[in-house]
């Protein structure tokens, strides 16, 4: 196909047909196709986080840590349920209570589970802050019989080799906000 069309670069058709087929599958308005998934992170970082530190769990794979890292933020750290991966949700409300400088949340969705996405975005909007979901290693998966994709402000994916679905690298970042759709597209370019 690349040969036929001779296009080699970014934002080709190709690229055009799987970003728009990948918002018809996961039912949202707007899919950026990235490298991978941990560009993904920054790129979302680098589009909704301005100043302020990021909230975290303690128990995650280490590309959230280091998205976090390379956009120059403080990190700070809540703790997850004792069973689970999942954010544990009175952990994370002492931390929104009690650390003022906390502007964004940045949530993985690990192993194919999915946080508790009401009380989240609850939490989030009580306390002004953005939320990002890390959902590289939860793509196709689903909460409440919907296909996660619109969860937060973004909501990053990654088809490297060891994830659900793979393209062996790779990766997409997901909204309903056009204009946030905009400031990634703009970032990624």
């Amino acid at each position: 196909q690349i040969s036929k069309t001779n296009y080699y670069t970014h934002n080709g058709p190709l690229l055009q047909k799987l970003e728009s087929e990948l918002a018809i599958y996961l039912g949202v308005d707007y899919v950026l196709a990235v490298t991978n998934g941990t560009i993904g992170l920054i790129i979302a970082l680098e589009a909704l986080h301005k100043e302020g530190s990021i909230l975290t769990p303690r128990f995650s794979f280490p590309a959230t840590m280091n998205a976090i890292c390379m956009v120059g933020s403080t990190l700070f750290y809540c703790d997850t349920l004792r069973c689970s991966p999942n954010i544990s949700l009175n952990s994370l409300e002492e931390k929104l209570i009690n650390n003022k400088t906390i502007s964004t949340i940045l949530l993985p969705n690990l192993w194919s589970t999915v946080n508790n996405i009401e009380e989240i975005s609850f939490l989030s909007n009580k306390y002004n802050v953005n939320l990002i979901y890390d959902s590289t290693q939860a793509f196709s998966c689903s909460y409440k019989g919907r296909k996660i994709a619109i969860n937060g402000n973004a909501e990053v994916f990654s088809f490297h080799a060891t994830k659900l679905i793979t393209a062996f690298e790779g990766g997409c970042i997901t909204t309903n906000n056009r204009s946030l759709y905009k400031k990634l597209s703009h970032i990624r370019s």
